[in-house]
């Protein structure tokens, strides 16, 4: 066992590298996500706000 752990080759550097950037990318990609999803949550709630706001607005007689 010990043998065979000595002569495991390590894999090609090329292949580590395409794997390495595969996984930062796709880290990146769900960061992105994320932020999206938060910034559409968040616009949702300021239009709702605003909207609710106009309407109060409009029922105060001048």
């Amino acid at each position: 066992m010990l043998r065979d752990m000595m002569t495991w080759k390590k894999e090609e550097p090329e292949k580590e590298e395409a794997a390495h950037r595969a996984r930062m990318l796709t880290a990146r990609l769900f960061q992105w996500r994320f932020a999206n999803a938060r910034m559409e949550k968040a616009m949702a709630r300021a239009a709702i706000t605003a909207e609710s706001s106009s309407t109060k607005r409009m029922d105060i007689p001048l």
